[in-house]
């Protein structure tokens, strides 16, 4: 057991945290409160006046002690056959589905919604009609609070449980429910492929200042969509009307996001982003997927990439309806998906980036780092724009010059 003085300042290396808030779960006696650092990071303390010294939250750190993984072993590309429920989806919908499966057996699916009251959160799901709150890729770390104890409670109930979220979300989940010694033979667990984290307090500084800038409210949120002319854009809306929208690479906060800039410490030497999973199933985006090679996959739709790591999630894949599928390689999977083949390195602006929030905050320090970058990109659209324009004119008038011949 480590010492007291340790145990003070956090119970793993600030740096290594990932903030999966297990300890703050697992603690008998509720001594553990997650607060953040000078990053906007959070991590969890422990009240020294009401430990009893049990060590669980130090046993049960899957950042301690290493968490029981599997190598994937069957590779499969997937869509959702419904086009209309699939639109709104990150990729294929898979996960949806995967939802809807679970509930309809009287499960519960624990998954990831967004408010602009609260930020991202986990929210115990056990309507279909609320599955599509969750639907659409959210960088930004989304809040565990207790989710995890109410796992705990649904599994004694002998419920069927479905969890998504990052494999070190997950990975916390197996700790906590190991350290309480509860059976998870009715519990699902799928990690999504994960780029890395963003704390809260970013994405909400972000939208703040888009707000105050552009005098509106927003409600809803969304990165990517199978919808072109929304996929990979910061949209915000309000009232289901987009109200900003903001391509990636020309806007601060989802450049930073993407070029690791803003990223927590800990998702710079990740130990998950390997074939090796936490989970019974992994999905994502099949990036590199040969598309060509495949003769009925839907026009305009971001296939998913799912990973099946246990038996236990073959056996609910093999049992899932209403999609599109095609068994692939692994190998394909970890060619194309940088997120299987180790942490990317952060661009060199990642310190001047963190020295400037320290003083100024997130939207000084994104824009300051970002704005040249964005400029460049923009003149490099807009000449592609221009080309695109010009292109299409001649395309018309070559059409109709031969239609008149």
């Amino acid at each position: 057991m480590a010492d007291r003085s340790n145990r003070t300042i956090g119970l793993c290396n600030s740096d290594k945290c990932t903030g999966c808030e297990c300890c703050y779960n697992i603690c008998p006696t509720n001594s553990i409160v997650m607060t953040f650092n000078q990053y906007g990071e959070s991590f969890p303390k422990i009240n020294m006046n009401t430990c009893i010294q049990c060590g669980k939250c130090m046993k049960y750190c899957h950042v301690l002690c290493d968490c029981e993984k599997n190598e994937s072993y069957k590779c499969f590309a997937a869509v959702r056959k419904d086009k209309n429920k699939r639109e709104n989806c990150s990729s294929g919908g898979i996960s949806s589905l995967l939802a809807e499966k679970v509930i309809g057996r009287d499960g519960v699916f624990y998954g990831v919604v967004f408010s602009r009251t609260d930020g991202a959160v986990y929210k115990r799901i056990t309507s279909v009609e609320e599955i599509h709150e969750t639907e659409g890729s959210k960088y930004v770390q989304a809040s565990i609070g207790n989710v995890f104890n109410d796992i705990k409670q649904d599994l004694i109930n002998k419920l069927e449980v479905l969890f998504i979220g990052s494999a070190c979300q997950c990975a916390g989940l197996k700790m906590f429910l190991n350290g309480e010694n509860i059976c998870t033979d009715k519990l699902l667990l799928v990690d999504f492929l994960c780029h890395g984290i963003v704390p809260k307090s970013f994405l909400d500084d972000e939208i703040a200042y888009l707000e105050d800038k552009h005098n509106f409210v927003c409600d809803e949120i969304s990165f990517r969509s199978n919808d072109s002319k929304k996929n990979y854009y910061l949209s915000l809306y309000n009232k289901k009307r987009i109200i900003y929208k903001r391509k990636a690479e020309l806007q601060p906060y989802f450049y930073c996001f993407l070029k690791s800039i803003s990223l927590r410490e800990n998702c710079l030497s990740c130990k998950y982003k390997n074939i090796n999973r936490v989970s019974d199933i992994t999905i994502g985006d099949f990036i590199g997927l040969e598309r060509n090679s495949i003769n009925d996959l839907p026009s305009n739709c971001n296939p998913s990439l799912i990973l099946i790591n246990t038996e236990k999630g073959c056996d609910v894949f093999k049992k899932i309806e209403g999609m599109l599928y095609w068994e692939r390689n692994v190998k394909e999977a970890v060619k194309g998906g940088p997120s299987l083949r180790g942490c990317v390195m952060p661009d060199k602006k990642r310190e001047r980036f963190r020295e400037l929030y320290i003083e100024y905050g997130f939207t000084y320090a994104a824009r300051k780092v970002a704005n040249k970058d964005i400029v460049v990109n923009y003149m490099v659209y807009l000449r592609y724009s221009i080309l695109r324009y010009f292109k299409a004119i001649i395309k018309r008038l070559l059409f109709r010059i031969n239609k008149n011949s």
